[in-house]
């Protein structure tokens, strides 16, 4: 799942309380339930069910071949106030 937030800060907020709400063990070692990926703020990006991001680092994640395999795994998209967003 991709959360988009229109920004950095309410990216940040998300993330903050959906960790601090849902909790998830997994078997495999590395895996999380929780990811942020903002210019300030990394952490799980590629091993996460759940990435929060914002429209800024959404055009890095799509581009850049590094995250190539994560972007296969996408399944669903929510955009958190998309009237907001201007791009």
């Amino acid at each position: 799942l991709l959360f988009i937030s229109p920004s950095k800060a309410l990216s940040n907020q998300v993330y903050l309380e959906a960790s601090a709400r849902f909790e998830k063990n997994y078997k495999e070692p590395g895996k999380h339930l929780m990811g942020i990926f903002t210019p300030e703020a990394r952490g799980n990006e590629t091993s996460c069910q759940i990435l929060v991001t914002d429209p800024e680092c959404l055009d890095g994640l799509l581009i850049d071949p590094v995250y190539a395999m994560w972007r296969k795994r996408i399944k669903y998209i929510i955009f958190d106030e998309v009237h907001a967003m201007n791009t």
